[in-house]
């Protein structure tokens, strides 16, 4: 049972409003799919901007350069 529960609320958790310890695991759960999906959107925000190339290779070689 929730401390912070509403007096309107029954046992019945499948029915009733989340308590705030339903709402955190309920969250949790979802992370492992909403934290890549956030870096992947700014990501690409970011190489839409201009902030970042994009064509940067790890041994510092800019693949612009090589393009015909």
């Amino acid at each position: 049972a929730c401390l912070l529960s509403s007096p309107h609320t029954t046992e019945d958790s499948a029915s009733g409003p989340l308590c705030c310890a339903e709402k955190l695991r309920a969250i949790k759960g979802i992370l492992r799919f909403v934290v890549p999906l956030a870096l992947v959107y700014y990501a690409e925000y970011f190489i839409n901007q201009g902030l970042v190339s994009g064509h940067n290779t790890p041994n510092g070689l800019d693949l612009r350069l090589h393009q015909c």
